[in-house]
């Protein structure tokens, strides 16, 4: 998988270059919601949280920051989430399609 092209300024605000990063992490129809996004200005970036499967079994909940300056999508954390909450993922968050 290849990155996505650096981004413009004008494009930070593009939810879509959002989701041109997500899709470099995972593998094709693998069932992915956005559940938070946040630009930080004064730090060209997006915080997402991401609901998706996890590598073992369950569902986990993923946190990245894309910073805007470098095109790159650094990894913070994971942890596993219980069914209502990938419910309310799923009823709340945008499904990304990959």
């Amino acid at each position: 998988m290849s990155n996505p092209p650096a981004p413009t300024p004008e494009a930070a605000a593009d939810t879509t270059l959002i989701d041109s990063f997500i899709r470099t992490i995972f593998a094709p129809r693998t069932p992915v919601w956005l559940t938070e996004e946040k630009y930080e200005e004064q730090d060209p970036s997006w915080r997402i949280t991401l609901v998706c499967p996890g590598q073992q079994s369950g569902w986990m909940s993923r946190r990245y920051k894309i910073d805007i300056p470098s095109a790159t999508l650094n990894f913070i954390g994971t942890q596993p989430i219980s069914d209502a909450e990938l419910n309310a993922a799923r009823n709340a968050g945008r499904r990304v399609r990959i």
